[in-house]
């Protein structure tokens, strides 16, 4: 059964759930594509053994392929949901077409520790040692980050539009 992941933004209550949620999704894509390579790894050739054999061994040899093509059947529409959230966490991030988003707004590496810590799973302690700063500054600049984030809203955030710039079209 397929969980429900309809990619709208007005369900999640704030950035940091939306980011939670795109973590659990880029875990879970992780898992699937692992697994898709496992498939594919029991379909590969095997050596031919030229031993004595059974007639009870029979063997379907394209077992693996249609294991696999079963797997990647059931996992496709979950894969897909689950890469349309991080891609959208991506536009926030980034703007859409790499242009905008929080790095507009944000001193970047914060943008980088959100990246790194909800996309990539890495450890607030790695987050930390690349920035050369302790780990409360990295959760720090996520929890700052996710501050600007909702207070623009998150289409204002991927327009990369600040106050500074809503004031501009105001005159």
């Amino acid at each position: 059964m397929l969980k429900e992941k309809v990619l709208d933004p007005t369900k999640f209550i704030c950035a940091r759930d939306l980011f939670c949620a795109a973590h659990d999704a880029s875990l879970e894509a992780k898992t699937i594509e692992n697994a898709l390579e496992r498939a594919r790894t029991r379909e590969q050739v095997h050596t031919q053994s030229y031993g004595i054999h059974s007639s009870c061994g029979i063997r379907d040899v394209m077992q693996p392929t249609d294991a696999r093509m079963q797997l990647e059947e059931r996992k496709k529409e979950l894969y897909e949901q689950d890469m349309q959230l991080i891609r959208y966490c991506y536009e926030v991030l980034y703007g859409r077409d790499k242009s905008h988003g929080l790095s507009e707004l944000v001193d970047f590496r914060a943008v980088q520790a959100v990246e790194y810590k909800y996309l990539h799973d890495m450890k607030w302690v790695a987050i930390a040692a690349l920035f050369n700063a302790p780990v409360i500054t990295a959760r720090r600049m996520c929890d700052y980050a996710f501050d600007v984030i909702d207070s623009l809203g998150f289409e204002k955030t991927i327009a990369g539009i600040g106050q500074a710039t809503l004031d501009d079209y105001m005159v």
